[in-house]
């Protein structure tokens, strides 16, 4: 089983994300903003890595490179953005 995808899988597939965002994104995020970006990240950017992940065997997991992170990074990042958070008033 392989751990990646090939370099011609990856381009294709980037380059059917970017088609999709382009002319479906657009669209999308002109009906509404906030949802339109919700859908142009949720389903034309992730649903299609997934696809290719599908299809080329990858397991998600390795294809993705997603690992734990472990307790300190999640806590420097909570509070990181706690403090963001406070100067944005």
């Amino acid at each position: 089983m392989k751990n990646a995808l090939s370099i011609r899988a990856a381009n294709v597939t980037l380059f059917i994300t970017m088609a999709l965002v382009l002319v479906v994104g657009s669209v999308i995020q002109m009906w509404s903003f906030t949802w339109g970006l919700i859908a142009t990240e949720v389903v034309l950017i992730m649903l299609p890595a997934l696809i290719a992940l599908r299809i080329n065997r990858v397991p998600v997991l390795q294809g993705l490179r997603l690992k734990s992170l472990g307790l300190l990074p999640v806590l420097l990042c909570l509070g990181m953005g706690a403090a963001l958070y406070l100067l944005d008033f």
